[in-house]
């Protein structure tokens, strides 16, 4: 573990130096820019970068048990993140121009100098303020409530039109914006779910800390019940803590167990397995030999798996349907374009499929964040998730 840290710790390292010297560079393309403006610019980037190295140590600090950081501490984690955003933005910006200047200029012949005058400087550093601005005012918004339907006919009849709500990557910390959890609470009531799952990454910083936002969580409640399973998150911060504190509330946490829902003669079977992070901290493996004792053949069997990765797993363990979350569907541009070259499911609804066997995956794009407050190409999302076996667009 700790030489994937190192190994990790030089590649992040390597990346923001490449990228400052990149910076550096063609910020000496506009030669009608005085020093007296370049310079500024050049220090406001490599402050920037300077506080998103410092975020290891933040978050060190934290897990060590350290409850209040102070005004400094907070306020320089919060120009880390927004840091990340604007460093973001730029880069692409930068990137963008340049392969339009070398695509104009070397196969259209085209005259590309406005781009290196002084207003292309100040268009430059500018544009990526208001994606940023704009990635943010999208978070304030809250979360979008997305609606879909899920037809598997080995859905027993008396589950037919059951109303699931999916919640994932909540991410209570630091950077959660203040009254967030309130919003989705608020949102999640009017949905009146059978079932409420929650998939991991829910509590992401120091419990003790955020204890007044982890108990709103509490009041939480389905016809059917609400279950959860932990992210990789969880256990960076400490686990069995989260973990505990929402079984308290009577959400249905499970490793590696089951809880059967009984309706006539047919049973709904919730299954939770750890995050595969689980090995590094608590011994906690993946263990579907342990899930599967005591199936039975009237079960529609549903997981809930912080990692969607795990449904090609799963679908070799006599799983049905599985509700998963982890990739943020990439959360913020560029990286929403490409974060299916890193994430097999990356989002919304899957068939997977080996041999005969069929596994229903839907991959939420996080309910609340990771880092900088901001979304573009993508949502905060609240999952409605009506399952059937047969069609429902024309039911109630």
């Amino acid at each position: 573990m700790r030489k994937q840290v190192n190994i990790f710790r030089i590649i992040f390292l390597s990346i923001l130096s490449a990228f400052f010297y990149y910076f550096y560079h063609q910020i000496s393309l506009f030669p009608t820019v005085s020093n007296f403006v370049k310079y500024p610019v050049i220090t406001f980037v490599f402050v920037g970068i300077l506080a998103i190295i410092s975020l290891p140590f933040y978050f060190w600090s934290e897990s060590g048990g350290s409850e209040d950081g102070g005004w400094l501490k907070k306020n320089i984690l919060h120009f880390a993140h927004a840091s990340i955003a604007y460093l973001n933005f730029l880069l692409v910006t930068v990137i963008i121009r340049d392969l339009l200047s070398f695509t104009l200029e070397s196969i259209l012949n085209w005259d590309v100098s406005v781009f290196y005058t002084e207003k292309g400087f100040w268009a430059l550093f500018l544009w990526p303020v208001l994606l940023s601005f704009l990635a943010h005012l999208i978070v304030r918004t809250g979360p979008t409530v997305v609606r879909t339907q899920i037809i598997d006919e080995r859905i027993p009849e008396s589950f037919h039109g059951l109303k699931i709500a999916h919640i994932s990557d909540l991410h209570i910390s630091d950077h959660l914006l203040t009254g967030f959890v309130d919003r989705v609470l608020k949102k999640l009531k009017t949905l009146n779910a059978d079932i409420v799952v929650l998939t991991g990454d829910i509590v992401d910083g120091n419990l003790i800390k955020h204890s007044t936002t982890v108990e709103k969580l509490r009041h939480m409640t389905a016809t059917h019940g609400v279950y959860y399973v932990p992210g990789n998150h969880e256990y960076y911060w400490g686990m069995r803590g989260a973990f505990d504190r929402l079984k308290s509330f009577g959400i249905c946490s499970l490793i590696n167990e089951s809880f059967a829902i009984q309706k006539n003669d047919d049973e709904l079977l919730i299954c939770g397995i750890p995050d595969p992070a689980g090995g590094h901290f608590a011994d906690e493996l993946v263990d579907f030999k342990k899930l599967s004792e005591g199936y039975k053949s009237n079960q529609y069997r549903i997981l809930l798996s912080h990692q969607p990765l795990l449904a090609d797993v799963a679908v070799d363990h006599s799983i049905h349907m599985q509700f998963s979350g982890h990739t943020h569907g990439g959360q913020f541009f560029p990286w929403n374009l490409i974060v299916g070259l890193f994430q097999k499911y990356d989002r919304g609804h899957f068939q997977v499929r080996k041999d005969k066997n069929l596994l229903n995956l839907y991959v939420n794009e996080g309910t609340g964040y990771w880092g900088p407050s901001i979304r573009l190409g993508t949502r905060c999302e609240l999952t409605l998730v009506r399952i059937g076996n047969r069609p429902l667009d024309n039911e109630k």
